[in-house]
């Protein structure tokens, strides 16, 4: 294996990075900026592999920083990624601009790497911060190598820092009544109202509720046509069914009623059920200054938009609503968000299923003489609860 170091980069840069280099077919292919020696070596293999065994060339842009690639990632992730995360990713860069953003690009390696996300961590940076900017480095190198521009990922391997997650504060009903009575109070409240019991009877995203038509909601069959896609323009349009609820049919046609008097003197120009209240114009961007106003006042400061996706879920759990149904309502896949994210079983919920919880022991059947097992016990018709003689029977009710 042709891996060297070379002194004087030690005095440029202070540091001996590793390279390696080979010639196939009077074609030399060099590299520099590894670690370790074993580091260089997985590299000449995977080169070697490509440029002998599979006859591709490789062809290394050593000429790129990493400012500059950086430019042609970002434009090429606006043809494959949300407009959002795109914008995210905008701004989550221009830390490692600063610390990579004129080393070539080939010259990082996984060293670099940590030392970067030390030092982010030094800076005050919480774990979920810097193992998403970690995510962001795997991307863009993730992208170079598939394109050529380098011949490994030097932040492939770099583990995630451990996360502690904050808990969703999840309402109870009457928290929940309370939040609607508050909002109910302030002027201009119908349309809020509206939008809060939308949300709570039908675990939508607040982009998909903002987004809902009158003409995607069938009063006639009961049934929401929910139209949902991940951010991209050019995206195909998902379209789901979420089953009306009883208590919110009347809520909608209500607030439609009220929808056809701010428009009745003026060209209705769209037909969005939740709209811009400034405007007037266009499909409402969110509720998020008037929900902050209503929660300070209502005592429910950690109550979040999504909070009420999570309310949704977790009370169609306590109502024993089959998983696979919930799934097909929120817009999944699987039922696994269900169970590692959104199923919060509230107290009371829980301490009503341990009043249920009784000791199971089943009886030998008693057959009488001669009477053909007629009249043969059921050995859980003598203990209704399903619980061994002299064990304590579950106290049904309510608490006092």
């Amino acid at each position: 294996m042709a891996v060297y170091q070379r002194e004087y980069f030690k005095q440029a840069i202070g540091k001996k990075p590793w390279f390696f280099c080979f010639r196939h077919r009077k074609q030399k292919y060099t590299m520099s900026g590894f670690l370790t020696k074993a580091e260089a070596q997985l590299a000449e293999e995977r080169v070697r592999k490509t440029v002998i065994l599979e006859g591709k060339p490789v062809t290394v842009a050593t000429n790129f920083t990493f400012e500059q690639f950086f430019n042609q990632f970002i434009e090429n992730r606006q043809y494959t990624n949300a407009p959002g995360t795109v914008e995210r990713e905008r701004r989550r860069v221009k830390p490692m601009l600063q610390a990579f953003g004129s080393v070539k690009i080939v010259r990082i390696t996984a060293g670099d790497v940590h030392g970067y996300m030390r030092m982010r961590k030094k800076n005050g940076l919480e774990n979920r911060s810097v193992n998403l900017e970690l995510t962001l480095l795997r991307s863009i190198f993730k992208y170079a190598l598939e394109i050529g521009a380098v011949v490994n990922n030097p932040a492939k391997d770099a583990k995630n820092y451990s996360e502690t997650r904050k808990k969703v504060f999840i309402p109870t009903h009457t928290d929940f009544l309370k939040f609607v009575q508050v909002a109910s109070e302030i002027p201009n409240g119908d349309q809020f109202v509206a939008w809060l019991w939308f949300r709570a009877y039908s675990g939508t995203r607040p982009s998909e509720s903002y987004a809902v038509k009158w003409s995607n909601i069938d009063f006639n069959n009961d049934v929401i046509a929910v139209e949902s896609r991940k951010g991209r323009q050019d995206e195909e349009i998902k379209t789901r069914l979420v089953d009306i609820h009883p208590n919110l049919k009347p809520i909608l046609l209500e607030w439609r009623q009220k929808w056809e008097k701010v428009f009745e003197k003026k060209d209705k120009i769209h037909d969005y059920v939740f709209f811009n209240a400034h405007t007037r114009k266009k499909m409402s961007c969110g509720f998020g200054k008037i929900f902050r106003e209503v929660r300070e006042k209502a005592g429910l400061p950690n109550l979040t938009p999504h909070g009420l996706r999570h309310y949704f879920i977790s009370h169609a759990l306590m109502s024993r609503v089959p998983k696979d149904t919930i799934r097909d309502w929120i817009g999944h896949t699987s039922t696994k968000m269900i169970d590692t994210t959104y199923g919060h079983l509230q107290r009371e919920f829980q301490r009503e299923q341990m009043r249920r919880f009784a000791f199971y022991e089943p009886k030998k059947a008693e057959i009488p003489a001669g009477n053909g097992g007629a009249n043969a016990v059921n050995p859980q018709s003598q203990n209704p609860f399903g619980s061994p003689e002299g064990a304590p029977k579950p106290i049904l009710g309510n608490e006092n």
